[in-house]
């Protein structure tokens, strides 16, 4: 099931110009579930489109278990951010199925891809994490479990539920005694 638009950038009218590429000129890769596309401090050079698959965004906490930070689902892209930067990857991005993706270098994105373009797309992003920061911070438990699943719904069929509690910030068991109260 494709998730849609997960990451708003998706939306903009330049992004199917960019898929075409990545089907034309991309290097076909297929990604085994819980191999790594990257990992947290690798300096990146590639971008890859998530043609069938997805990945979860991975932090290492202090007490060196990984959290959820976010996803990049079928028909999304998967890179170091920010992005169009040859940077050390603030994440792991870790495939939490078989995927197969399209990759093709940065530099090749950036030739085909305008500054406006590229500041649209971190604009969008940088507003996607900030409401999910401030939504991690004002909202309860609860609001910000029904806030996913109103927003994407598709995702309980993608991933488990011990991983939306992860990415929500909240152990397993608060998260079944939402899901509980709710039906």
């Amino acid at each position: 099931m494709e998730i849609q638009k997960f990451n708003r950038y998706l939306e903009l009218e330049e992004i199917p110009q960019m898929i075409e590429m990545f089907l034309e000129q991309g290097e076909v890769r297929k990604v085994a579930r819980n191999a790594f596309f990257l990992r947290e401090g690798q300096k990146s050079d590639k971008v890859a489109y998530i043609a069938e698959g997805g990945f979860r965004h991975l932090i290492e906490t202090s007490d060196g278990s990984d959290k959820i930070a976010g996803y990049s689902f079928k028909g999304d892209f998967v890179m170091a951010m920010p992005a169009f930067d040859s940077v050390c990857s603030a994440v792991s991005i870790q495939a939490y199925k078989d995927s197969t993706l399209y990759v093709v270098p940065i530099e090749e994105v950036r030739r085909h891809q305008t500054w406006e373009f590229r500041y649209k797309m971190t604009h969008i992003s940088l507003c996607d994490v900030y409401g999910r920061l401030l939504l991690m911070h004002r909202g309860t438990p609860e609001e910000r479990y029904r806030s996913l699943v109103g927003r994407f719904p598709g995702i309980l069929n993608e991933v488990s539920l011990k991983e939306i509690a992860s990415f929500l910030r909240m152990t397993p068991e608060t998260l079944s005694r939402i899901r509980r109260k709710m039906l």
